[in-house]
């Protein structure tokens, strides 16, 4: 484990080797600290500060997750700390399990306001973008966002399905059909179902009609043939 901290643009990376096992998802987050720079207490030449700082916010970073998580396993890798607020770039390895993503989506989506202390001062917390992936809207809040998490996280719903948020959770659902659309849907099969009924009506009607006259004409030479046999 080291640090590369580069001079030109004071971005303090923290590299450490991990591995992904089979069964696991991995996310990478990105989220800002605002802390005023003049505040920030990171010397991107000297390693131990960087190791301190690291280290503190991983540490509330856990706490925050494990409140979301419960008790589903979980391991962050703080990536990357850049100056300017506090700017984290940070690996959260979690089960590839339908419900450690919903669990997940909900944890990252509130981590919005929500105070980390720095120097024994709490700042609030920005969550910006998930998997490379903005996540920041002009209205927070909205379950929109809540899916936007947790389908870049899990990847889009199976068979054309939508996500929707049922009491703060996300999920996959069905994908419902509007009034306008069931409209349009019931005409497109009930008109040529009403002209097929039709068609097979008049086909019917000619089908009797035509059977009545070969009827008609039978017993009409029937009734020829009785005449002829009674003049003999």
């Amino acid at each position: 484990m080291f640090f590369i901290c580069p001079l030109c643009t004071c971005t303090c990376q923290h590299i450490s080797e991990f591995y992904f096992g089979s069964g696991v998802r991995a996310v990478y987050i990105y989220f800002v600290i605002n802390v005023p720079r003049k505040d920030v207490p990171l010397n991107c030449t000297v390693p131990r500060s960087v190791a301190t700082l690291a280290d503190n916010i991983r540490q509330q970073l856990v706490a925050y997750m494990a409140r979301y998580l419960g008790n589903i396993p979980f391991r962050i890798t703080i990536r990357y700390m850049r100056i300017g607020s506090i700017q984290v770039n940070a690996t959260i390895e979690k089960p590839d399990t339908l419900e450690a993503s919903q669990r997940f989506s909900e944890a990252f989506f509130a981590l919005d306001d929500v105070p980390f202390s720095i120097g024994g001062v709490p700042y609030n917390t920005s969550a910006i973008a998930l998997n490379n992936t903005p996540i920041v809207t002009v209205v927070r809040g909205k379950p929109e966002d809540v899916c936007r998490v947790f389908l870049v996280d899990r990847g889009q719903c199976p068979n054309n399905g939508v996500c929707k948020v049922v009491d703060g959770t996300p999920g996959c659902f069905p994908a419902q059909v509007d009034d306008g659309e069931k409209l349009i849907l019931g005409l497109a099969i009930g008109i040529p179902l009403f002209f097929l009924a039709c068609l097979a009506l008049v086909l019917c009607a000619l089908l009797l009609y035509r059977r009545r006259m070969q009827k008609h004409a039978d017993d009409s030479s029937s009734s020829t043939e009785r005449c002829a046999l009674d003049l003999v």
